[in-house]
């Protein structure tokens, strides 16, 4: 399925909330462009107690002026209003993206839980040609699993990718 968010006027992009206190599980595309001259993508939070992505789900905030923001399973460093996951998943075949697509920085994309996050599919915060890399943070308090791409690439400046599990093994491939 398909879920499309284009907002109230042309000045806004639109809004996808999904706050759950169970499961949460999407296959399928949800967007909230930015598709109007200065408009930032919109924003997009997936919020429950076990967050998956899955399959060949997309989500997308890209926008003409600077990439939106999407959250999985909390906020920054499990900080904020919004309720964290213990756990989030990411699969191998899923895209989130961010980016700014004609002018502007690269958005924000969060991916937390409490307790495990798995995080194996692609992520993209990318500037403009004219803007900044965004901001990508896959985290978990306990046990991260990152097999994932990052992609924070930007003209003037690269964005920043934060990786903040309890411990750090870095493996050879």
């Amino acid at each position: 399925g398909l879920i499309e968010a284009t907002g109230l006027s042309n000045d806004s992009a639109g809004r996808v909330d999904v706050n759950t206190s169970g499961d949460l599980i999407v296959t399928g595309e949800i967007k909230a462009l930015g598709t109007q001259d200065a408009m930032v993508g919109g924003t997009i939070n997936l919020l429950g107690d076990r967050v998956a992505l899955i399959g060949s789900a997309k989500v997308d905030v890209s926008g003409i002026a600077g990439g939106g923001e999407v959250l999985i399973g909390g906020n920054y460093l499990g900080r904020g209003p919004e309720p964290n996951a213990r756990v989030s998943v990411l699969g191998e075949d899923v895209q989130v993206s961010a980016d700014a697509l004609s002018s502007g920085d690269g958005g924000r994309v969060i991916l937390w839980s409490d307790e495990y996050t798995n995080f194996s599919g692609s992520i993209s915060a990318k500037g403009s040609s004219v803007g900044s890399g965004g901001f990508v943070e896959t985290s978990s308090k306990l046990n991260l699993q990152a097999f994932g791409m990052v992609d924070v690439s930007g003209s003037i400046n690269g964005g920043t990718y934060l990786l903040d599990p309890n411990d750090l093994d870095i493996i050879a491939g």
